[in-house]
């Protein structure tokens, strides 16, 4: 099975990185794969997206790390996406379930970005879980794109942590506070 990731998960990637989108960085984007002056395709080959979050990451931060670089884009994604259509719905439904049935969730809610992504929640505690997620292309994308999900459920205090990172996929620590 090809990996794809749909439409709209290109089209939050593109509004995150909207801030720093000038012709020369549209045109790195077309050469990758992704045409911002054309509508969107249905889908794309996943590794279309990774070569435009390795872009984008360092184009809108390029004084940070890279590892902090992103973890910021993955924040600016969540903004990004819960402006598209399904991510509108999506924002409403996680802001009234609270971030730990949102991470008992996220599979799901992947599952609407692209057609292979995986997770399974383990709760520790009160605002403590570990998290793993399957083929983690960018460990602290993740980690942004989780830290910000949660901040979306209502979460205070997220701190999102990698604590292993394998061909199969990554485990994170999550905790907050409501």
């Amino acid at each position: 099975m090809e990996k794809l990731v749909f439409s709209h998960s290109v089209e939050a990637f593109v509004r995150a990185v909207r801030p720093v989108l000038d012709g020369t960085f549209a045109e790195q984007l077309k050469t990758v794969g992704i045409d911002t002056t054309k509508p969107l395709l249905p889908a794309y080959p996943v590794d279309v997206l990774r070569e435009a979050l390795l872009l984008g990451a360092k184009r809108l931060n390029p004084t940070l790390s890279q590892p902090q670089a992103f973890v910021a884009l993955g924040r600016r994604y969540v903004d990004g996406y819960g402006e598209t259509l399904v991510g509108r719905a999506l924002k409403t439904a996680i802001r009234l379930i609270g971030p730990r049935r949102t991470l008992e969730r996220l599979a799901k809610q992947f599952r609407t970005a692209n057609n292979y992504s995986e997770s399974k929640v383990t709760h520790a505690g009160p605002g403590k879980s570990l998290l793993w997620c399957n083929d983690v292309m960018y460990a602290d994308w993740y980690q942004g794109l989780i830290t910000g999900t949660l901040e979306v459920a209502g979460a205070k205090n997220v701190m999102v942590r990698l604590s292993r990172h394998d061909a199969e996929g990554a485990f994170f620590d999550v905790e907050w506070s409501e």
